[in-house]
């Protein structure tokens, strides 16, 4: 856990932006390849009927997988930046700073199911999406729409999003605990006095959005854990955004 303490901000923020590279490059790389693709049939037989098949798909499915570990990869830093950063101003927080450690972790633990649910999810369906990506392109009917009646498929539907919308709102609640907590530890710790309300508000909002987050507050853990002064000299009593 020393990593998230000493890491520079640099470095978190490559972590966390892995998702959104693993979206935007693997796309525009594949758009190319289909563009080609269709180019080089068109150049060689005129007009052309787009099609797949599984092994062509196949070829390409380390993109989707690489997508799925970089948002592993990226929730495992935002979740385990936010709860050390706060365990340690936890363990040095100014006397009187009312901090529950127990409802923390429970939150943490939240988030950490969560994701790991949604991992396992997105590893489970792979082979149906791409049957799906074949019958969309091939313009075939899929089998689950001819063997599936239409009441099955509505309760379904309305299962899925209704447990993605109920597993969205726990993560955010939990994730808004535990920002709350550790940018009430940070405050704290900073200011040497307890913390409160409108005085944690910056820092909760930082940590929410932990891409802007972690260059204002890291630079900050890092003089903590080296000095044992989390801010500058000519910061201290400072607005926390300047």
């Amino acid at each position: 856990m020393q990593f998230f303490l000493r890491a520079r901000h640099w470095m978190l923020f490559v972590f966390l932006v892995l998702p959104i590279l693993m979206q935007y490059g693997p796309q525009i790389f594949m758009q190319t390849k289909i563009q080609s693709y269709v180019q080089e049939l068109q150049a060689a037989q005129g007009d052309v009927t787009l099609s797949l098949t599984r092994s062509q798909i196949m070829d390409y499915a380390w993109i989707y997988f690489a997508a799925v570990a970089a948002y592993l990869v990226s929730d495992v830093v935002k979740i385990g930046w936010r709860y050390t950063v706060g365990m340690r101003m936890y363990r040095d927080r100014p006397v009187g700073t009312s901090m529950n450690a127990g409802v923390f972790t429970a939150a943490n633990i939240a988030q950490a199911i969560i994701t790991l649910g949604f991992v396992l999810f997105a590893l489970f369906i792979f082979d149906d999406l791409v049957q799906f990506a074949l019958d969309m392109v091939n313009e075939n009917t899929p089998q689950w729409a001819e063997d599936m009646e239409e009441k099955d498929f509505v309760a379904m539907f309305v299962t899925a999003v209704a447990t993605f919308f109920f597993g969205g709102i726990i993560y955010l609640v939990a994730a808004i605990i535990v920002c709350i907590f550790t940018a009430k530890g940070l405050r704290s710790v900073e200011m040497n006095r307890p913390m409160r309300g409108s005085d944690i508000f910056g820092y909760v909002v930082l940590l929410l959005l932990p891409y802007i987050g972690v260059w204002i507050l890291q630079p900050k853990v890092n003089r903590y854990v080296e000095t044992g002064n989390m801010a500058k000299e000519e910061d201290l009593g400072a607005d926390i955004w300047g």
